[in-house]
């Protein structure tokens, strides 16, 4: 994929929908590694990761941990599936 510029953005969503918990992030993003890397054979180095920035802010009781969620699953999925990139939001 390097040769040609390109990389893989893959966001934390599956069968059942979009990642919302620390914990389904993980699982998800680990899932996709797995099958980019070993299946697809696609270098880790072209994995771009988006583990959903969810609504932060709105006072809704059910949004409260979103923001720390995030930042716990990104930490964990760099240290569980090594060289990818995680998507930087950017205003």
């Amino acid at each position: 994929m390097k040769k040609q510029g390109k990389e893989v953005a893959c966001m934390a969503f599956n069968e059942e929908g979009q990642a919302a918990t620390e914990e389904e992030k993980v699982r998800i993003c680990k899932r996709s590694y797995d099958i980019l890397v070993k299946e697809v054979r696609l270098s880790p180095e072209d994995i771009v990761f988006d583990p959903n920035m969810l609504t932060i802010g709105t006072g809704m009781e059910e949004h409260t941990n979103y923001g720390m969620d995030f930042i716990k699953a990104t930490k964990c999925i760099k240290e569980l599936c090594l060289y990818v990139k995680i998507w930087e939001w950017t205003l």
